[in-house]
């Protein structure tokens, strides 16, 4: 996309003035970016909108706080484009396709297991709960208890409650207000702002009316390719930057890159007509 290459050479600035950890390129699943955060080392970082306000492990608020007396995580808003916007990746509006092979002896069942889950009272009880146990109420809206139990068997209620991407109480300002009463009242009007920052200027991606084949065979190859172009250009000397990206963006075309591109434009022109 356009700036890419910027973003990127901006990225490679800032890594070799050390304001990068150097280790981030192993750090795959977050953990030292939480331990750095936790003690006070991080400036700015990125996070999914709300995560850093979880009392839910990995807690990092918590742990700063107690590590750097008076630290407070304030959520920023800081990718503006020309326009003024502040664009950034959003999710497509169904989150999550779910599949029944043709072949499978229980297909009904498992259509009547979806169509259960979809009942009201039924996605809000697998979301929030028992009352009294794991939530309360404040004006209609599930407040989540700071207790074991709620925490552990709920804090991946995202991954079984796969008819919906989250709950619906009628209105996005509802929704971000739902999802900030999981924090910690101190936290909540920060939780909302990062709610609110992440919904923003979203561009979901387009979507096409066919599979795009070039994607499902050179995919996973191209994604591996992609980290290695974000890492190696990140970590070159300043004067060797533009060879370094320039030489893997034309590897990560030649490898497929071009062949979905090619067909993601003739899919899209033909959605046009």
């Amino acid at each position: 996309m356009p700036g890419h290459k910027d973003g990127i050479r901006f990225l490679n600035k800032l890594y070799n003035e050390g304001l990068i950890s150097p280790d981030f390129a192993l750090d795959k699943d977050k953990k030292k970016m939480y331990q750095d955060i936790a003690t006070g080392k991080v400036g700015m970082y990125a996070e999914d909108a709300g995560e850093s306000y979880l009392i839910s492990p990995p807690d990092t608020y918590t742990v700063l706080q107690k590590t750097v007396p008076g630290a407070r995580l304030a959520p920023l808003d800081p990718y503006t484009n020309e326009e003024g916007k502040h664009t950034k990746p959003a999710y497509i509006p169904a989150a999550l396709n779910i599949v029944i092979p043709k072949t499978s002896k229980y297909a009904a069942e498992a259509i009547q297991y979806l169509d259960w889950m979809a009942q009201k009272d039924v996605l809000f009880a697998m979301t929030y709960g028992a009352e009294g146990k794991n939530y309360t109420l404040t004006d209609g809206l599930p407040v989540p208890l700071d207790n074991e139990d709620t925490k552990q068997s709920f804090y991946n209620k995202g991954d079984y409650t796969i008819i919906t991407n989250g709950t619906d109480f009628g209105s996005t300002d509802k929704n971000t207000e739902a999802l900030s009463l999981a924090f910690i009242e101190a936290n909540r009007k920060d939780a909302t702002q990062a709610y609110k920052n992440g919904l923003t200027d979203g561009l979901s991606p387009v979507r096409f009316q066919r599979p795009i084949e070039a994607e499902g065979k050179y995919g996973k190859a191209l994604q591996d390719k992609y980290e290695q172009l974000i890492v190696k250009s990140m970590l070159a000397k300043p004067a060797d930057f533009d060879k370094t990206y320039d030489d893997m963006l034309k590897d990560y075309m030649a490898s497929g890159g071009e062949a979905i591109q090619k067909e993601r434009t003739e899919a899209y022109k033909n959605m046009k007509k």
